[in-house]
């Protein structure tokens, strides 16, 4: 079960919802406005039986990480 966040809602103090680009198994991506820093990213919020894994918790982070790199 999918739980859709609202566009305009501001996420974890950080991220100002802006539209949604797409949604699948794990999750949901917005196109998002980092306030700090007044920039345009994509934030994907996975589904909280997903992000209760540990394992996959741990390989999607690395993932985040090498991708922020580029």
């Amino acid at each position: 079960m999918q739980h859709q966040l609202l566009v305009g809602q501001i996420f974890d103090d950080k991220y100002e919802l802006l539209e949604v680009l797409g949604a699948g198994a794990i999750g949901i991506v917005y196109k998002a406005r980092q306030i700090d820093c007044d920039r345009i990213v994509a934030l994907k919020v996975l589904q909280p039986d997903i992000s209760a894994d540990d394992e996959f918790r741990k390989r999607f982070l690395l993932e985040a990480r090498a991708l922020s790199q580029i």
